[in-house]
């Protein structure tokens, strides 16, 4: 085909703007000419000298992969305070699955773009567009270098359980049909095992033609590292594979071309990752995924947590390897009551399973131990709690599910099914209890994993953590517009106030809500928390006119609206005939334009005290509210003479009313 060298000039010095700029091409759809780059197009991308080409044998590139643990102490490693560890023994394969190339419109307008096999795209899920331009002999479609872009961002939440993509086993499925089917050899290195130039955490691939290639991470079962520090390097076991990546040869790096590419993948920050999430809206054990880090709660409330902990992958051609020890360390706060997770217990208060279904039995597979230690990593046996029921967790306890050989075979035979994403997941109730704290502090709920594979030492995660909040209401009473200042001998008629509090679901029926006492330390009654299976039905005042209300729910978390009833007051004033009605609404991070996650505050401006938005305390944790009582004309309240002074004068009154009447009618006549 006879080439026009001004347009692919053009074209070329197009492509470098584009991936500079990042600024799309518009591409007609029918009519196009496709002709792959050459080594003059690629000798003539902006400066030649940066490539330094030639000829056709120098399109070539060197192509280096990095692959390290980035943060040692997370994982219970701390080689001398080492930043990141270099993994060894780690495969990446590369398979070149698109060029470049110089596309003409039907007016023979050229751009450059980047062809990539319609069944990768598939694989990614991307959807090619009807209109899209396709080259029916290789089965590429050619994209913008900003559409290229765009999908490589996509990888990066390849292996992101909050912002999965596709799934990484099908999509590796997917690729190895591709090799298979269009007889593509992958180039396959390992991590620290280049024989021309060994380099720790580092997979180097030398004499890569050029063009866009995927690069995958297909194997880790025998990586090692020296994670004590002491030069010696022993195996490591990652859960899952990194996400692949779309690398182009040469690329543009800081405006200049060059075909020596260095790939930092991304690295996970432990070699098993595990999560904690909260299971909203569920006062019971469902069994459902949790979706959170924070929830909103109440006294007495019954809250869901789930545990989502990997299981490191083995390989399968290997029967000596397998998971020798699995322990999950939980640590609670104070706030927070256990409940009964003995083998009885096991359909009513946890459950485990694993990503294959597999449902694991109390007593049987794992036994839930709370002796007020935890498994410790570094000493490879149990320590007391107390090292983490300290700060938020003063006061706090603590469990570990102990996996047993039962459950430790089945975990084995998990982690050599071929997968990469395999986990268990435990979910498990606890209860909110009076010490239940308000404020942004919350009430923390922590997980980690002590595991053992293949022999390896004794690995321990970084802590994963949870909060759930609660909130308080404050009210004073006032009298004829103020409080009551308790003055030495003078009656206070703060004594004579009591209200009751009722609670109404959705505009349902208002059912009278239950508290329990708060005293000080004289047995004086300080406040009330809201408890379900409390006794105390009636709110009175301090001398101050104060009453304290501690744990209620938030509209957030159940549509509840509250309704204050006064149904006593001080002789003299009026009680109060109508309902006071009261909403509390959290706020979350979604307010602020972030994350569906809440903070510990209350939105004030939801809030509302009778439609009214009320103050807010000052730690933002509760609203402040007032009551007022006016005085006025008042019946005695006791019988004698007193009632008929009242009769007598009313009688009066209708009398010289009656006279009036009868005088005025003479008149008249």
């Amino acid at each position: 085909m006879k080439k026009n060298w001004m347009k692919k000039l053009c074209a070329a010095l197009c492509a470098a703007t584009l991936f500079a700029s990042g600024l799309a091409v518009t591409v007609n759809a029918a009519g196009e000419k496709i002709e792959p780059f050459g080594w003059e197009d690629y000798k003539n991308l902006v400066a030649p000298e940066d490539l330094g080409i030639a000829s056709a044998k120098d399109l070539y590139g060197e192509v280096e992969i990095t692959k390290k643990i980035a943060d040692p102490k997370q994982t219970g490693f701390d080689p001398n305070d080492k930043t990141e560890i270099p993994v060894n023994g780690v495969q990446f394969t590369m398979t070149k699955v698109g060029d470049y190339a110089v596309v003409e419109d039907a007016n023979g307008n050229p751009s450059v773009m980047i062809g990539i096999h319609e069944d990768v795209l598939k694989a990614i899920g991307y959807s090619v567009p009807a209109t899209a331009v396709k080259d029916t002999t290789t089965g590429y479609v050619y994209l913008t270098s900003d559409v290229y872009n765009n999908l490589n961002k996509d990888y990066l939440f390849v292996d992101d359980s909050k912002n999965q993509k596709f799934n990484i086993s099908a999509f590796d499925t997917a690729i190895e049909q591709y090799q298979t089917d269009k007889i593509v050899t992958p180039i396959t290195g390992k991590t620290g095992d280049d024989e021309t130039d060994p380099e720790d955490g580092v997979a180097k691939f030398h004499s890569v033609p050029f063009g866009i290639y995927v690069v995958r991470e297909t194997n880790v079962y025998y990586a090692v590292a020296d994670v004590n520090g002491d030069g010696a390097k022993e195996s490591v076991y990652f859960s899952k594979k990194q996400h692949p990546y779309l690398i182009s040869v040469p690329a543009s790096v800081n405006d200049k071309w060059t075909k020596n590419i260095d790939v930092n993948a991304k690295n996970d920050t432990e070699p098993v990752d595990l999560d904690k999430l909260i299971v909203r809206d569920s006062n019971s054990l469902t069994g459902n995924n949790g979706t959170n880090d924070t929830d909103v709660t109440h006294i007495g409330d019954t809250v869901e947590f789930q545990l989502k902990t990997e299981v490191p992958a083995l390989d399968p051609t290997q029967p000596g390897d397998k998971i020798d020890n699995y322990v999950i360390n939980d640590v609670i706060s104070k706030g927070l009551t256990l409940l009964d997770y003995s083998a009885t217990a096991n359909t009513a208060n946890i459950t485990v399973k694993d990503s294959a279904g597999t449902t694991y039995n109390n007593g049987t597979d794992y036994n839930v131990v709370s002796d007020g230690n935890v498994y410790d990593a570094e000493d490879e046996s149990t320590i007391a709690d107390d090292t983490f029921t300290t700060d938020d967790y003063a006061g706090g306890s603590s469990f570990r599910i102990v996996f047993t050989q039962d459950g430790l075979n089945k975990l084995t035979k998990l982690a050599k099914n071929g997968n990469f994403d395999n986990y268990i997941l435990v979910n498990y109730v606890a209860k909110v209890n009076s010490d239940a704290v308000v404020g942004t502090v919350g009430n923390p709920n922590k997980v980690q994993l002590v595991y053992r594979a293949a022999g390896s030492h004794y690995i321990g995660t970084g802590w994963e953590e949870v909060w759930e909040f609660i909130f308080k209401m404050e009210g004073t009473k006032y009298f004829d517009g103020k409080a009551f200042v308790p003055t030495e001998g003078e009656t206070n008629p703060n004594n004579s106030v009591e209200f009751e509090l009722y609670q109404s679901t959705n505009g349902g029926e208002k059912k009278l809500v239950k508290f329990s006492e708060v005293k000080d330390t004289n047995g004086v009654v300080t406040g009330y928390l809201y408890n379900p299976e409390g006794t105390v039905t009636t709110l009175k005042p301090d001398a101050n006119g104060k009453f304290h209300i501690t744990g209620l729910p938030v509209v957030d978390e159940s549509k509840d609206t509250f309704y204050l009833r006064e149904t006593a007051t001080a002789p003299g004033y009026n009680k109060i005939t109508e309902d006071i009605e009261i909403t509390l609404v959290a706020a979350n991070k979604t307010d602020t334009g972030k994350t569906d996650e809440y903070t510990g505050l209350l939105l004030r401006e939801e809030c509302k005290v009778n439609a009214k938005t009320p103050s807010i305390n000052a730690d933002g944790t509760g609203i402040t509210f007032t009551v007022n009582n006016t005085s006025g004309f008042q019946l005695p309240s006791t019988g004698g003479m007193g009632i008929w002074m009242f009769v007598i004068g009313g009688m009066a009154v209708i009398g010289c009313g009656l006279l009036y009447y009868r005088k005025n009618a003479k008149s008249a006549k």
